[in-house]
């Protein structure tokens, strides 16, 4: 970022045969336009973060690149708020996650997830997360984890920080969570005595 959105380097650049150079113009915008993450999924280059389609960027929040040109991930549009912090390929599909309230066109329900297959975005529709932000997900005995700075899920205050996704899939089933906090069985401190540093 050199302050000047329009001069073709303002977000990422590529290295190449010893310099580095533009990628498809850049992001536009100023202000808060910034990338969070990038991943390739499906020989396609994802960018994804904080930016506007109504500042010339090729999608809202996200994008992706082919090599040639910027194009948009399921006719996104400003009408979503927040960004998105993280990509991750789980089984054949790319999930996004962050702080926002809806994917693609605005007309899908996606509280801090979802999925893109490389043509649709899905996510639960009976999921309410609240307070805070997806940070990461995981995969785990076929389940996903995530973990965030949210306070509750679906007006269950016991899931703080870390819940376990109950579904065989996100994107067609009726899902559910829970929390799983870790039990210590057996622990022990060293050394002791100690000088107060352990």
């Amino acid at each position: 970022y050199n302050g000047n959105p329009d001069d073709g380097y303002h977000g990422i650049l590529r290295y190449k045969n010893g310099i580095w150079d533009s990628v498809g113009g850049g992001l536009k915008g100023s202000g808060a336009t910034f990338p969070r993450c990038a991943i390739v999924y499906k020989n396609e280059l994802y960018l994804a973060g904080r930016f506007m389609k109504g500042s010339g960027n090729a999608g809202h929040n996200i994008q992706k690149w082919n090599g040639v040109t910027w194009s948009d991930v399921g006719n996104t549009n400003d009408t979503t708020d927040g960004q998105i912090n993280s990509m991750k390929i789980i089984d054949g599909y790319l999930y996004v996650y962050g702080a926002f309230q809806t994917v693609g066109d605005g007309s899908i329900s996606a509280m801090s997830l979802a999925r893109w297959d490389g043509t649709n975005w899905c996510s639960s529709k009976d999921l309410y997360q609240y307070g805070g932000t997806i940070i990461d997900v995981e995969s785990y005995n076929n389940h996903l984890v995530i973990g965030g700075s949210f306070v509750e899920i679906n007006g269950d205050m016991n899931l703080r920080q870390l819940a376990r996704l109950k579904c065989d899939d996100l994107c067609s089933d009726t899902c559910n969570y829970e929390t799983s906090p870790p039990t210590a069985t057996d622990f022990t401190i060293y050394p002791n005595p100690s000088n107060g540093i352990f």
